[in-house]
């Protein structure tokens, strides 16, 4: 795995606004101003599936403010203003990864809401999340991580993750609608 150059700063990504049903405001706001004015925005988030049904998952940069080195989905971030969830993947895939994602490659799974305070950090993360999933056959050695956000990727087994998510959360970002949409994923043994 090798870096990548830093992206662009929180004050400088700017969000859609929504209000807390989801509507479109029209308006935008800076992710830095979302985050500190409890502000509804949107998420897109995706976990890689091999030809082996492994998932590809990182472990967060031990730079990130929120739960560093912990074991995260495999891509996913806010969606800028003006993008489509699938975009913000395809960016994101890019951004933390290294790595070209085709629109064919995902496959929508489901979505949710989630609301998330941290006092002592001043962050008040109130978001719309989309899950996909990729079919993807990606080579851990082609990634080219940008550290200020991963640390390193692995593959995990399907009984090795869910083990995880069952008995071992403390390793696990906490992000627990996605570990149960990839828990439902493997209960339906799909693969590619």
């Amino acid at each position: 795995m090798v870096p990548l150059e830093k992206g662009i700063s929180e004050s400088m990504e700017y969000l859609d606004v929504l209000t807390e049903n989801g509507i479109y405001t029209g308006k935008k706001a800076s992710k830095s101003e979302c985050h500190q004015k409890g502000i509804w925005h949107r998420s897109a988030y995706a976990f890689i599936i091999n030809s082996k049904n492994e998932v590809m998952l990182q472990i967060r940069s031990h730079l990130k403010k929120v739960e560093p080195n912990t074991i995260d989905i495999t891509l996913g971030g806010h969606i800028l203003a003006g993008e489509f969830g699938i975009d913000a993947l395809r960016r994101e895939a890019k951004e933390e990864l290294g790595i070209e994602i085709k629109e064919d490659d995902i496959k929508y799974l489901t979505c949710s809401t989630s609301e998330n305070i941290d006092k002592e950090k001043n962050i008040i993360n109130r978001q719309f999340n989309e899950y996909f999933v990729i079919f993807k056959d990606i080579q851990i050695e082609n990634i080219l991580i940008q550290p200020e956000e991963v640390e390193r990727v692995l593959y995990f087994k399907k009984d090795e993750i869910l083990d995880k998510i069952r008995n071992h959360k403390e390793e696990m970002c906490v992000k627990d609608m996605a570990w149960k949409i990839l828990e439902m994923y493997y209960a339906k043994e799909r693969s590619i």
